[in-house]
């Protein structure tokens, strides 16, 4: 059904190695007129030595990264004429007096195909009134000057609507509404449903707080150890407060870190891609692991050249779990291969890539 698309690809791929001899970038001009250069070079380290210390900067180099320019150059080239076929098209409606709209499908590479993607849920909140309303300005105002004796006799009064919308009220501030989590987590734990739990694990990964975050997820995760079905109702919490709390996809490489088994990270990936949720390195390289655990070698490498076809930068990481791959299966040359490249594009192995090296070679 692509034989012809795949001709094409491939004949573009041809035409970035005769480019790259020269170590040239790829370059061209669109129908509209528009040049194009992909950025695509080598890194390299930069020493600055300091008195106390050598500092290792990465810079780009005059070498171009021959992968990276052939990999990107087709979905570029064709997104460029899609793109020039589209404002000509308007254009062209706009002379005829008529009106246009359109819309360009992000989803279209091999990976992103295999999902439907549908709009992130969420759960609509009942906005505070009366009482209600009374209560968490007042709160809101205690807790703004740290004063926890007034708060302390506001207690009796909460309700779980109240403990929702204080925290949502002040999730600019993460310090007071992580203090305001502990106050209700000593005195009164039970109003701390998953609900609640999310809202302040979507303030904290917000602004970074990635260790008091993935503390309270051990929590939860230690007090309902029982439940099998946890990681899919926090994950279905966390998906549903989303929206609620302005989040990041941050949040969820949070859930990725707890929950590190292949049986379930799987399914959270394939539940993000569902929901339109932005995939990063972190995401991808939790995704190449669990396919190297299940021993779906080809799998985390489709992964790995998705990852870099989205134009990210590979961690060493993303490496490392590459070649433990490869080893695992007895691929040690493949191994060494993959590590010379890692080299060639200006990431410098670290520790577990030697560790895992000799561990092969002992094999």
């Amino acid at each position: 059904m692509f034989e012809s698309a795949r001709s094409i690809m491939s004949w573009l791929g041809d035409c970035e190695k005769v480019i790259a001899v020269k170590n040239n970038p790829v370059q061209w001009t669109t129908p509209l007129g528009l040049p194009v250069v992909q950025p695509y070079n080598k890194f390299g380290r930069h020493l600055i030595m300091t008195y106390l210390q050598v500092l290792t900067l990465k810079r780009e180099t005059d070498k171009v990264m021959v992968k990276r320019q052939r990999t990107a150059f087709p979905p570029h080239f064709v997104h460029s004429l899609d793109g020039s076929h589209m404002v000509m098209t308007a254009v062209a409606c706009r002379e005829a007096g008529l009106s246009f709209a359109a819309m360009k499908n992000p989803n279209s590479t091999l990976l992103r195909s295999k999902w439907s993607p549908i709009p992130i849920p969420h759960r609509t909140i009942l906005e505070p009134k009366g009482q209600d309303l009374d209560y968490i300005n007042i709160a809101h105002s205690y807790l703004l000057h740290s004063d926890w004796a007034k708060l302390d006799k506001l207690l009796t009064k909460s309700n779980s609507l109240r403990v929702k919308h204080i925290p949502l009220k002040l999730q600019n501030g993460y310090v007071i509404s992580l203090k305001f989590f502990k106050w209700i987590e000593l005195h009164n734990p039970s109003l701390l449903t998953l609900e609640r739990n999310s809202i302040i694990i979507h303030i904290l990964t917000k602004n970074r707080k990635f260790v008091s975050a993935e503390s309270i997820l051990k929590k939860i995760i230690g007090s309902c150890s029982c439940d099998v079905n946890l990681h899919s109702k926090l994950f279905d919490a966390v998906l549903h407060s989303y929206r609620m709390c302005d989040s990041t996809p941050r949040v969820f490489d949070a859930l990725f870190k707890i929950f590190n088994r292949e049986n379930i990270a799987l399914p959270f990936y394939n539940q993000m891609r569902r929901s339109k949720i932005t995939i990063n390195v972190f995401t991808l390289k939790m995704v190449m692991n669990a396919y190297v655990q299940l021993g779906k070698l080809e799998n985390a490498v489709q992964v790995f050249d998705e990852m870099q076809g989205m134009g990210m930068n590979p961690f060493v990481s993303s490496y490392n779990t590459l070649i433990t791959g490869y080893i695992n299966q007895g691929l040690l040359t493949t191994a060494i291969k993959l590590k010379r490249t890692m080299e060639k594009n200006g990431i410098s192995p670290n520790s577990i890539t030697y560790n895992t090296k000799i561990h092969g070679l002992c094999m």
